[in-house]
């Protein structure tokens, strides 16, 4: 991991609340470069995707 990286995933680390602001603000899914992840902020998400159909 480059030191830019590292410095982007060492900031999200210690605060990471500007990010579950943005997902909030997204309709609740939003991806985070950093961890290179989808962050779910809805509760309602996990749970449609549980009891979905399967397609």
């Amino acid at each position: 991991m480059d030191t830019g990286a590292q410095a982007a995933l060492d900031a999200l680390q210690r605060d990471p609340y500007p990010h579950y602001a943005r997902a909030r603000a997204a309709e609740g899914l939003t991806f985070v470069p950093e961890p290179d992840a989808w962050l779910v902020a809805s509760p309602s998400w996990p749970k449609e995707w549980a009891t979905g159909p399967l397609s």
